[in-house]
């Protein structure tokens, strides 16, 4: 992990072989950039706070005291405290933070939730909001956009759990 003033860069771990193993994909850096980093207003104050860099830097601040190994997701209580945590672990937390933002929005949490459902859902919406299948692909490691096209995308405008959010997001901005 390389820490630098607008960005936060993740490496793999040279151990760790993923899926598809190829140049790309073992070498593939994860770009974590500063989101509103100098806040000037109240609104951008509230910006601030989805900062992952800023996040991510509090987290090794808050864990440094304790952290046993180098890993960027570690175990925060039991014997393992401080130690890498299992992908099963990191799984469970994601599946939690999914249910606890339906939970918070006052939404059914859907039944079936899996930590790989984030991967659909964000890259859908980031091609809903103008990113290219290019920047998606990259950011996914996928090197071709079939695989998003045939496994990931969503069709975000059918989905019946969204009609909460978009009733939402419709009565603040103006059609």
């Amino acid at each position: 992990m390389k820490i630098l003033d607008d960005r936060i860069v993740l490496m793999l771990d040279p151990n760790f072989v993923p899926k598809v193993v190829s140049d790309f994909h073992r070498n593939q850096e994860i770009i974590l950039p500063s989101f509103c980093e100098n806040p000037s207003s109240a609104r951008e104050r509230e910006w601030s706070s989805l900062d992952v860099r800023r996040s991510v830097l509090k987290y090794l601040q808050i864990t440094e005291a304790w952290r046993i190994d180098s890993n960027l997701f570690i175990q925060f209580q039991g014997k393992n405290k401080g130690r890498k945590a299992s992908k099963a672990t990191i799984a469970r937390w994601l599946r939690l933070a999914i249910a606890s933002c339906y939970d918070l929005q006052k939404i059914q949490i859907p039944s079936g939730i899996r930590a790989h459902s984030t991967r659909a859902m964000s890259t859908s919406w980031a091609e809903r909001r103008g990113a290219s299948l290019d920047q998606i692909c990259r950011a996914a490691t996928w090197s071709s956009s079939t695989t998003f096209s045939k496994h990931y995308r969503l069709d975000l405008h059918l989905s019946k759990d969204l009609s909460f959010g978009r009733k939402v997001l419709q009565a603040v901005i103006p059609p």
